[in-house]
């Protein structure tokens, strides 16, 4: 890794409240959301919800809950034609 790739302790550039930065990007963990900073457009959102898709993926993994489908993913139903 080279030094700008490496976690930085800052502030979140939309709620002020402690973040990482590793490089270009911020995340959040109050926003549950990742910026990425530029000297020309500033902080613009990068992904919401990185963090509870984490969470979510590491309960299913230690057997605490079933993983979620997506949508597009369910088992069809009786009503659905095939």
């Amino acid at each position: 890794m080279s030094n700008g790739d490496q976690p930085k302790a800052t502030t979140c550039p939309n709620c002020q409240q402690p973040a990482i930065r590793v490089g270009n990007n911020i995340t959040c963990e109050s926003c549950d959301a990742v910026f990425v900073v530029t000297k020309k457009q500033g902080a613009k959102v990068k992904e919401l919800g990185p963090i509870e898709d984490h969470e979510q993926r590491i309960q299913a993994l230690e057997g605490k809950q079933e993983p979620q489908k997506p949508k597009q993913e369910q088992e069809p139903t009786e009503d659905d034609d095939l």
